[in-house]
C-alpha cells in the first residue's frame, strides 16, 4: 500500500490472510460490544467497525494494535512486511530477515527524509529467495541434455 498523495511513500503490505485477521476482530469486537451492552459495561475505544469509507490507515491500526507478537525492530517494520533499507544483504542475513516478516514478504525500500513514507523500491518474497538460494533450475535442465 502506497500514500495516495503523489509521494508514493509505502505504507505498509496487506495480504489476504491481514483482511481475514481485520474482519475476525471486527466480528469479534461487535459480539463483545453486545454483550457489554447487555451487562452495562464496555469500553468505545476497543470497538473496532467494518467502515468501508474509512481511511486504510484505520484498518492499518487496528492490525498493528492487535497483532499476536510485536516485531523485534519496530524500525524496520511496516504492517504486514519488513522494510529493508540497505541496497544489499548478504545471502546469510537474507533468508532471516524473510522469516522474520509477518507475511514472509520484504519490502526495499529507500528513506524519503524525515517524517516521509519510505519510497518503494522492490518487493521479494519467500520463492525469489529461494531462487536466489538455489538456482532457477538451469543445472537441471544442462545436466539433462
Amino acid at each position: 500500500i502506497v500514500e495516495d498523495n503523489g509521494s508514493g511513500g509505502v505504507v505498509g503490505l496487506v495480504s489476504r490472510r491481514d483482511l481475514l485477521n481485520f474482519l475476525d476482530i471486527a466480528m469479534q469486537s461487535a459480539a463483545l460490544t453486545s454483550t457489554d451492552r447487555a451487562g452495562g459495561g464496555g469500553t468505545q475505544e476497543d470497538r473496532v467497525d467494518i467502515d468501508l469509507g474509512a481511511p486504510i490507515q484505520a484498518m492499518l491500526e487496528v492490525l498493528r494494535r492487535y497483532r499476536a507478537a510485536p516485531p523485534e525492530e519496530p524500525s524496520s517494520s511496516g504492517t504486514g512486511a519488513m522494510l529493508v533499507n540497505e541496497k544489499e544483504l548478504s545471502l546469510k542475513v537474507l533468508p532471516l530477515r524473510l522469516l522474520a516478516a509477518e507475511n514472509r514478504k520484504l519490502l526495499f525500500v529507500q528513506d524519503s527524509g524525515v517524517g516521509k513514507a519510505p519510497k518503494l523500491r522492490r518487493i521479494v518474497s519467500a520463492s525469489d529467495v529461494w531462487r536466489m538460494l538455489i538456482g532457477r533450475g538451469e543445472t537441471k535442465s544442462k545436466a539433462s541434455s
